[in-house]
């Protein structure tokens, strides 16, 4: 009976470290995502700034 019970927990422990470690990937993704929207978007500044200057 107990043998049961901890191969049933251990099929929760595992799914749930699956959830996680899912989690993390989609978090990881997220924040390069980000990373590259605001690398993006500087360098799309300092052209803009770049040409601003210039018709000065």
């Amino acid at each position: 009976m107990l043998t049961n019970e901890v191969i049933e927990l251990r099929k929760v422990f595992v799914k749930v470290n699956e959830n996680h470690n899912a989690l993390e990937e989609k978090i990881d993704l997220g924040f390069n995502q980000i990373k590259e929207f605001m690398v993006n978007f500087n360098k799309q500044l300092m052209e803009d700034i770049s040409l601003l200057f210039a018709m000065i």
